[in-house]
């Protein structure tokens, strides 16, 4: 790689600004923009976010515009008639964007993002042919962008320590925001523009440019192929487990088989025109067979994908992995039996699946909110919450994985926007249903789960579900004291733990041993607090000795009592420190526990399972007293 001098830098720059005005433009709009949105003035800005998001779409496209047009050597006024036409696409997408960034805009845009980088990579090469042409162009641009990359990191690492240096030797007081802007500036703008000025000037040249990086080819062979080997073998020994077992793969090896593949194509576009070299016929035979070897990949892909849509539906996750699934498969058919095998294909059907997905009933999310839609119908409807397409109050016998499976739906469709998709099970006005409160937020999930009289947090999927006959998700709170009398007691200090993943069964004393938690004495005297998930107990040891339990549980009984007396229903979670209060004493230790957060599962009235604890712990140790007085 050959570094450019300042001459050839400046020169690069000021040929990139004549002849990519636009784009550079709308560069300057977009950091502009980002350094507002870093004022106190611009923070809730909606146009900033949507200036952002249509300059960075714009600068691709108006890139690719200009190499198009230089490659096929159109006139001016096409030019601009071609600007004029991008120009307005980008208004038009400007009123679509809502004011705040959201989950759906935010995936569609870097939908978007991505195709528009994709069709500047081919945009100077619809014809047929100029495959070697296309191969420069793309191998060029790559390396620009790591050159770019490396002089904006450098550069912004540089200027940061300057002015840390100002501001720690003359005690300037510099905003600390000045880095993030800084960054912007270098990131949105110099990169920008210094990446811009290497791009080949004369496309057409490049079709007969045989050079090919030797340090590309040494990294190709030696590091990525193998790589990708190795990936082949463990997938291809999962596949023999799964033959053997019979039991179908998780969902998570659909990212491995979507890594194998990715990795291998981009490896054989880095090496293609290599493979025309002397002694380069090992490059020909892994081109033949890694898209025959990568079939059974997509089987895999595929049976692991069905398997989570048949039992959860789709989502926009899911959807993606399908469409990529659908294109390998393509991809692959047509590397085995085409004579062509042009290597422009891939970003060129990878830019229009980019595009299709992202908008129409066809695309991720109109598929993904209706088939989510549809598992929401099919749940409440069997759990009796859904009666003449209408909403009710869920049955004392509704179970934990209904609810589970309710409110993860509904919290879906919240982030995505989709909850009108419910409204004709709602009686009540939508508009007046999600007012909002004082502050200016509503909690839209929150309230249409109340209408089903269901807890938001039973979608919790740190909690494991419980027996049939304790299904009740239940969090007690006591108010968190500001002050303890600690008369007669050593020792104050607080005691967190949340224990969701752990499986009380299968606990080792190894395991025990690490959960311990440890407070350190006098004179390395030390005391533990170990929490019993199986006995739902704190046992309180010293220097490992056990002193004393504390069990949990009988926290609950101190509550059924109060209910008794001070509720009919029983629909209370918070109470006073008094009822939250656990005392135990022996002859080695008295120990006093306030619980300002007891959680997990319980069924009538008895606690059968807890997560998480909090809790302040107010200790005296009788045997350290007796040591005193002698």
């Amino acid at each position: 790689m050959n570094f450019p001098s300042i001459h050839s830098m400046l020169y690069g720059i000021g040929v990139s600004f004549k002849r990519y005005t636009p784009a550079i433009i709308l560069a300057v709009i977009g950091v502009t923009a980002a350094l507002m949105l870093t004022y106190r003035e611009f923070y809730n800005s909606e146009y900033l976010y949507r200036v952002i998001m249509c300059a960075t779409l714009g600068l691709p496209l108006f890139i690719a515009i200009r190499l198009y047009c230089e490659k096929s050597e159109t006139s001016s006024t096409v030019l601009i008639i071609y600007y004029s036409i991008a120009l307005a696409l980008l208004v038009a997408y400007f009123f679509t964007l809502p004011g705040k960034p959201a989950l759906v805009p935010m995936v569609r845009f870097s939908l978007l993002l991505i195709g528009m980088h994709l069709l500047v990579s081919f945009s100077p090469f619809t014809s047929k042919n100029e495959f070697n042409g296309f191969w420069q162009f793309n191998k060029t641009l790559f390396l620009r962008f790591l050159t770019s990359a490396l002089f904006s990191v450098v550069l912004f690492a540089g200027l940061s320590l300057a002015i840390l240096a100002i501001d720690i030797l003359f005690a300037a007081h510099i905003d600390g925001r000045i880095y993030f802007r800084l960054w912007i500036v270098i990131a949105g703008l110099f990169n920008t523009w210094f990446f811009l000025s290497g791009i080949p000037g004369n496309i057409k040249e490049l079709q007969h440019i045989v050079a090919f990086p030797k340090g590309l080819k040494i990294f190709t062979q030696y590091i990525l192929i193998p790589l990708v080997s190795i990936y082949m073998v463990i997938l291809y020994a999962y596949s023999i487990k799964i033959l053997i077992t019979w039991n179908f793969p998780n969902g998570w090896v659909s990212y491995l088989v979507l890594f194998f593949s990715g990795a291998g194509i981009f490896s054989l576009l880095l090496i293609y025109p290599a493979r025309e070299m002397e002694g380069n016929n090992w490059i020909k035979m892994v081109s033949k067979w890694f898209y025959i070897v990568l079939v059974p990949m997509l089987v895999l892909l595929a049976i692991a994908i069905w398997k989570r849509i048949d039992e959860y539906g789709v989502t926009e996750n899911r959807y993606f992995i399908i469409a990529l699934n659908i294109w390998l498969a393509l991809i692959s058919l047509y590397f085995i039996i085409s004579k062509t095998k042009s290597i422009k294909i891939i970003p060129i059907t990878l830019c229009i699946l980019a595009f299709i997905t992202s908008f129409g009933p066809w695309g991720a999310f109109s598929i993904s909110h209706n088939s989510q839609f549809r598992q929401l119908e099919k749940t409440l409807t069997e759990a009796k919450v859904l009666v003449n397409g209408k909403l009710h109050k869920a049955p004392d016998n509704i179970t934990y994985a209904q609810k589970h499976k309710i409110v993860s739906i509904v919290n879906y469709l919240d982030r995505s926007d989709a909850l009108e998709l419910m409204k004709p099970w709602i009686s009540q006005n939508m508009d007046s249903l999600f007012s909002k409160d004082a502050s200016g937020w509503v909690d839209k999930q929150g309230k249409i789960l109340n209408l089903m009289g269901i807890d938001k947090w039973d979608n919790d999927y740190n909690y494991q579900e419980p027996a049939k006959d304790d299904s009740m998700r239940f969090n007690y709170f006591a108010p968190v004291l500001n002050v303890y009398n600690v008369k007669d007691y050593d020792y104050y200090f607080s005691f967190t733990k949340y224990a969701y993943y752990r499986n009380a069964d299968s606990e080792s004393p190894e395991e025990i041993k690490r959960d311990v938690s440890f407070y350190t004495l006098e004179k390395g005297d030390s005391l533990g607090v170990y929490f019993n998930r199986k006995n739902m107990s704190l046992d309180i040891v010293r220097n490992e000795r056990h002193l004393i339990s504390i069990d949990i549980t009988a926290v609950q009984n101190k509550i059924n009592a109060f209910l008794k007396v001070y509720s009919a229903n029983g629909q209370h979670d918070t109470f006073s420190p008094e009822i939250m209060m656990l005392t135990n004493e022996n002859d080695a230790i008295k120990i006093s526990i306030y619980f300002s957060e007891i959680g997990g599962f319980k069924g009538k009235n008895k606690i059968s399972k807890i997560n998480n604890l909090n809790a302040a712990i107010l200790v005296k140790l009788k045997d350290v007293r007796k040591k005193q007085t002698k």
